[in-house]
This record gives C-alpha cells, structure tokens and sequence, in this order.
C-alpha cells in the first residue's frame, strides 16, 4: 500500500504527475486496455502497484462522489478535489521521486486514512518538533506502518496538514470514502482468459444511497457487512456527504 499512497500524496503535490498520470487514466476502461498508465507507473516510476492499485488510480484521478452521484473528471487542471490541497501550498513543486518517496507516501495517508490525518494534525497543532514525527513514524503502530522521514521532510509535512487539513479530507471524502460498515472497492478475475473486474465501492455507496430498497441484497451477499440498520446506515452517510 506504501506506493499506492505516495501516488495519491504526489498527485496532490506534483502538478506535472497529476497530468501525467491522468493523461494515461480513462475510466472506462478495463486494466488491460491502461497498458500506458502501468508503464508509467510501474516501470517508469518503478513502483510496486498490483492490478487493483493501479484500477484505483485510475478511477481516483477520474471521478469524485461529493455525494451519491459520480462526477467524472474531465481535465487534470479541473480536480476541484485535488487543485485545493496544491492551491499556495509551498511544497507543491515537483518532488525527486522516488527519492522523496517516503514524503509523497506520508502525504498520501493523510489523504486517506482519517486516524492517521488526526494523529499528525493533532502533533502540528500541538506545536510538536519535526524531530518527534520521525521518531513516531520510524515505528509501526497501530495507526501507521514504519514511514522513514527526514527532518525537513517532517516539517513539511507538519506544515502541509496544518494548512491543507479540510482540502486533505475533502480529498478522501471525494476519492476514496471509506465508511466503517461498507466493504472497500474490490477486483477479481474469475480466470486467467477473463479481464480484470474492478468494481468501484464509492460507486457503490451512490448506489445503495439512490437505491435504499436493495440494502437487504447486497448484505446477503456479502457486500455490505456491519450491524447498523439500514436507516442508521443512509444517515451517516448523508451527514458524512454533508460534513463536506
């Protein structure tokens, strides 16, 4: 996941990535037919991303769900989910990469992952050093795996969530929503002659939201898991589209 993360935190930092990694993004199209966006990705970039990360990418970079309905993303310079976060931000210029890779990856949890947002929003504000968030993230926890910092690159990061925390959860409202009680985008194969299926679970959140009726089903079967009621369930989720 390491890598998957640092490609969402240079997208939000890198203005020349984003374009290229959307210029190579189509949303309808299958894995097989993204053989540009896998170069780049996994050769160019030399990053370690399986069939469903480099799927995820492409669909990140494509489409955002303020609410239950999909909104596709018709230029890079467009994303008014990720042009906020890099909007006078002083770090949005193009990182060595994958020399800062460690930055980019850092960067991207915060922009998916709410428990590790608060964490390091809860250091900046609370006035910690740099050198006390490499020594957090120089550990696994709970929270986070082992993400080696230098001290420069902590301070910018302490300074990115300071000033970027409302756009970095926009961002993971829009792209990645992930709600405790609803299972995550998943990708199969059913043989090795069938394309890649990847099935989009903000997509899926729409359509439980427009179609209340069809709850039942997609619990029996396993796609929705947890033990709120249906109700309880749309009224979470329309208070978390709201809190946007």
């Amino acid at each position: 996941m390491r890598d998957l993360w640092a490609v969402f935190g240079r997208i939000c930092l890198d203005v020349d990535f984003h374009h290229q990694v959307f210029s190579r993004a189509n949303n309808s199209a299958t894995f097989e037919q993204l053989a540009d966006l896998e170069t780049f990705l996994r050769i160019t970039n030399n990053l370690c991303l399986g069939r469903w990360d480099i799927m995820e990418i492409n669909r990140c970079v494509t489409e955002n769900f303020g609410g239950p309905t999909r909104m596709p993303v018709t230029a890079a310079e467009d994303d008014q989910e990720v042009i906020p976060v890099r909007f006078q931000l002083a770090a949005a210029r193009p990182l060595p990469f994958p020399g800062n890779q460690s930055f980019c990856t850092a960067v991207g949890l915060t922009a998916v992952d709410r428990r590790f947002r608060d964490m390091v929003l809860t250091m900046a504000t609370g006035g910690a050093a740099p050198s006390e968030v490499v020594a957090e993230l120089s550990r696994s926890t709970e929270i986070h795996p082992i993400i080696p910092l230098t001290p420069v690159e902590a301070a910018a990061l302490l300074a990115v969530i300071r000033t970027k925390e409302p756009q970095l959860a926009a961002f993971h409202q829009a792209k990645w929503i992930v709600p405790d009680q609803i299972a995550c985008t998943v990708g199969y194969s059913p043989d090795p002659a069938t394309p890649y299926l990847h099935v989009s679970q903000p997509g899926a959140i729409a359509y439980l939201i427009t179609n209340p009726g069809r709850f039942q089903d997609l619990v029996q079967n396993r796609v929705v898991q947890g033990a709120l009621a249906p109700g309880d369930l749309f009224s979470q989720l329309n208070q978390h589209f709201l809190q946007q």
